[in-house]
């Protein structure tokens, strides 16, 4: 039974605002400027009463949706008020029932409202759900074996020469070892074919594989290679063919080209820009669709989680053996306490009950589906604007937790060790994603994804990342839960010492940050050498404004070295300006920025770190004449000295992180 609603909720617009990586990185922003505001929605409280009325009338009296639909329309209200969000679509899916709704609007400026039927949202990474479900159809009728290379499935395409093997157990899990990459989002990549997309700008290997947990769109775009060449479909016609007809999912759409004049209207989506929401340009990511190109409605998500809550089958139709589903929602790799990977779905604890799903985010929508097999339970959400993860990210688990009580399955949490207070302190500090580019200027990105633990008498963990700041309660071993009752767990080496740690969704982990993954370095040697470039200015002007004593003369050479200072520290200077201008052009990073990428000022800021760093050489060299020939004082050598100290330590700094001579995605 489906119950369809549209709510129109109005709400004031919160300042909000994006710090990216390379904001981060530079510790520079750029204010932006203010944009009309875009029309204030209103809530039509007599026309929710109405519908409300008309689903309540609907309903049986024990039906727990009724609460559910209660409650939801409180909390997405309260989240509409409180983040400038236009739009959100919900379903909740309990046993055969299944409520979709919308909220505020899918289109501010036609006035058009979100409902749960009549709008698609794209989806994301939901997308890779349909991948790997994908691939167990063809694992189960033995076409492919999770654990063999899978160049013996690929036609035009061998990956990973010279390395390791490569699986669809290591893909599927986020296991291959592969840096990240930006290149996938580039227009250029995006009109491929997806053999050669993925060949060109295939990721180095960082890691063992099945090591490491990292996040890898890459990947999931390359397992959609697998299905096209093993099924003999195109993977646009597997997903049309034999997941979305025969699942009854006629509203959801592969790529936007796909979309019919009878299927649903696709949401506008937003930047939040002074508070204010814009309309966003979308980018359509073409070769790479597999990892996040699909957009549905609330109503066929619901289906599809339907359709995992039964094992494989839905109204009648199976299409996957009931084994080979339940096999999909166990873990691959299971050495690590709290959540992981389940067979391509996030796979994490609600109350104690285990819940999978997956969240997704492209052209600035953000959306997030979880189920509960043992509760027989699902949620779906998505929202049309990214000012904030909460209303996406959260409301599934709220909502889950909430009929998980009323259900009596919640399950009271793990004690803490009497050693809580120890292995606090052992996973005391700081870490940084292994989801990240190693190579290029993008390698300054996860500058942002810094994690800091502190630890406390009492063995709890204060978790600090840009996203959030989170009190972690000692809940067993090495595992920590936050106030949502998501769990956290430290990694240890075969030492016994905290390596690393995970995300309370299982699909990122962090390792702990090093000399070269330390962006305080970067800062450091920026601030030493722009204090270095400022006294060198300064010593200019006292040299003018204090005569020379008698007897002193400074040679040609001292000369010349004097001038080449001076040109230096104007060269650091106006790098930094240019660096703090490339941060303010990326401070509200989104994908469309990548049609035109590097932009301008970033382009500027890489050529100039280049030189700098060439500067840094000849400061060093430079430091015989001036130290044996110039005839400067003492304190003046010395401080050359230390300029040519500072100069290197900047330009190490600046080739580590990718800004010199480091290149940049697609290029």
């Amino acid at each position: 039974m489906l119950w369809r609603e549209s709510r129109i909720f109005g709400g004031r617009a919160m300042a909000s605002s994006f710090l990216t990586a390379i904001a981060g990185a530079l510790a520079l922003t750029l204010a932006q400027a203010p944009e009309p505001e875009a029309p204030e929605a209103t809530r039509d409280s007599e026309a929710v009463t109405q519908e409300m009325a008309a689903f309540l009338a609907g309903q049986d009296a024990d039906s727990p949706l009724i609460d559910i639909a209660n409650f939801t329309d409180g909390v997405a209200a309260a989240f509409l008020a409180e983040h400038p969000v236009p739009g959100l679509i919900v379903s909740v899916v309990s046993g055969d029932e299944v409520w979709a709704a919308g909220y505020g609007y899918s289109d501010l400026e036609a006035r058009r409202p979100a409902g749960g039927d009549d709008v698609r949202f794209e989806i994301g990474s939901v997308s890779k759900t349909f991948v790997w479900t994908a691939v167990m159809m063809l694992e189960a009728e033995g076409l492919v074996d999770l654990h063999a290379d899978v160049n013996s499935y690929l036609d035009d395409l061998q990956v990973g020469r010279g390395g390791e093997p490569v699986t669809l157990a290591q893909l599927m899990s986020h296991r291959p070892g592969l840096e990240d990459t930006m290149a996938l989002f580039l227009p250029d990549m995006a009109v491929l074919d997806r053999s050669e997309a993925l060949a060109r700008i295939e990721p180095r290997q960082v890691a063992p594989r099945g090591a490491a947990t990292a996040y890898s769109n890459w990947g999931s775009a390359l397992a959609g290679q697998v299905v096209e060449d093993v099924s003999g479909l195109s993977y646009r016609d597997f997903l049309y063919q034999r997941l979305f007809q025969p699942l009854g999912m006629h509203a959801t759409t592969y790529l936007e080209g796909d979309a019919r004049e009878d299927q649903p209207p696709l949401s506008v989506s937003y930047h939040i820009r002074a508070g204010a929401p814009v309309a966003a340009e979308r980018i359509d990511i073409g070769a790479f669709g597999p990892a996040g190109s699909i957009a549905s409605t609330a109503a066929d998500m619901a289906r599809w989680m339907q359709f995992h809550l039964q094992g494989g089958e839905l109204d009648g139709v199976r299409l996957m053996p009931a084994e080979t589903h339940a096999r999909m929602l166990t873990r691959l790799y299971d050495e690590r306490p709290g959540s992981d990977m389940a067979h391509g779905f996030m796979h994490w604890r609600v109350s104690g009950v285990d819940v999978y799903g997956h969240g997704g985010s492209i052209n600035e929508f953000l959306s997030m589906m979880a189920f509960a097999p043992e509760l027989g339970a699902g949620v779906f959400v998505s929202q049309n604007a990214a000012p904030s993860l909460s209303p996406a990210f959260r409301l599934p688990d709220l909502v889950l937790a909430r009929l998980i009580s009323q259900a009596g399955l919640a399950r009271e949490p793990g004690e803490a060790p009497e050693d809580a207070a120890e292995r606090a302190r052992d996973a005391a500090g700081r870490y940084i994603g292994n989801r990240r580019v190693h190579s290029g200027v993008e390698r300054l990105f996860a500058a942002s994804g810094l994690m800091t633990l502190t630890a406390h008498e009492d063995g709890a963990l204060t978790f600090v990342s840009p996203m959030s700041v989170e009190r972690l309660a000692p809940a067993g071993e090495d595992v920590w839960l936050d106030r949502h009752g998501r769990a956290y767990a430290a990694l240890r080496g075969p030492d016994g010492r905290v390596t690393g740690f995970t995300d309370p969704m299982g699909v990122h982990t962090y390792e702990r940050v090093g000399v070269s993954t330390d962006p305080n370095l970067l800062f450091a040697a920026m601030g030493l050498a722009l204090a270095l470039s400022v006294t060198t200015w300064l010593g200019l002007w006292r040299r003018m404004a204090v005569p020379r004593g008698p007897g002193r003369s400074v040679s040609v050479r001292g000369r010349a070295v004097s001038v080449f200072n001076l040109a230096a520290a104007s060269l650091v200077i106006v790098f930094l300006v240019m660096a703090g201008a490339a941060a303010g052009e990326l401070s509200s990073f989104s994908l469309e920025l990548m049609a035109d990428y590097p932009p301008p000022m970033l382009r500027a800021a890489m050529a100039l770190a280049g030189a700098v760093t060439v500067a840094a050489v000849m400061a060093v060299l430079a430091c015989v004449p001036a130290f044996a020939l110039s005839g400067w004082s003492v304190w003046r050598k010395i401080h050359h000295g230390l300029f040519a100290l500072a100069l290197g330590f900047l330009a190490w700094a600046l080739v580590t992180w990718g800004l010199a001579f480091g290149g940049h995605a697609g290029g």
